[in-house]
């Protein structure tokens, strides 16, 4: 009876747990997958690479949380929570950590991607001979630009999950709340995610409407001259 007590307020403390891998998880799928649109064969290895470092990661912590729940027997209530506080505080210190390793990893994995498609580009471009150097230019800047924006988003996001899952992880919340919490948080991400991909389309619209008129224009302006 004294163990079973025991074991429903180890539950009852470490509710959030699961709600917070699922974010991860959400969060893995979404910084490492959304925006990467044209992500390669060798990007989509590197996301199953960080999936699997997570659940690897997940395991351990749920071993450490068998392996705590021996630790407490004997203990009176007070030094249950006690204990079960700083579990949950070290627990949470070093999944936060573990996570924005995560991150660093990906948005290093992204820059080379992207140097290597500039050096590729670049290299297109030399032989291409429709093109003027001034687009040329104007084309590798829009690359440049779209890099800077999807690494702006992807570092907002990251810190909006990372205060989510300090959110999921505070002990005391019921089902309820923390149910709550998840579907708030799932629907930000959403919203987000869906202004990011127009704002893209409005950017990559307005980009090829502006190169399509100044090639009209100097067009225009060469037959004007040619007359």
């Amino acid at each position: 009876m004294h163990k079973q007590l025991i074991i429903a307020a180890v539950v009852c403390a470490f509710g959030g747990t699961q709600a917070a891998w699922a974010a991860t998880e959400t969060v893995v799928k979404q910084s490492t997958g959304a925006a990467n649109i044209n992500a390669s064969m060798q990007g989509q290895g590197t996301r199953t690479q960080l999936s699997q470092e997570m659940q690897d990661h997940r395991l351990a912590q749920q071993k450490a949380e068998s392996e705590f729940l021996g630790t407490l027997s004997g203990k009176t209530t007070a030094e249950r929570t006690e204990a079960i506080a700083e579990f949950k505080e070290k627990q949470a210190a070093e999944t936060k950590k573990f996570r924005a390793q995560m991150h660093e990893k990906m948005a290093d994995y992204k820059e080379k991607q992207h140097k290597d498609y500039v050096s590729s580009m670049k290299a297109k471009l030399a032989e291409n001979k429709q093109m003027t150097d001034e687009d040329k230019t104007a084309f590798l800047a829009r690359i440049e630009q779209q890099y800077k924006t999807v690494k702006e988003y992807d570092d907002k996001q990251f810190e909006e999950s990372q205060k989510a899952l300090e959110q999921f992880a505070k002990p005391g919340g019921s089902k309820e709340y923390r149910e709550t919490l998840r579907k708030e948080y799932a629907a930000k991400m959403k919203a987000a995610q869906a202004e990011q991909k127009k704002k893209q389309a409005d950017e990559g619209k307005a980009f090829r409407d502006k190169m399509k008129a100044e090639a009209k224009a100097k067009a225009e302006e060469k037959k004007a001259a040619s007359k």
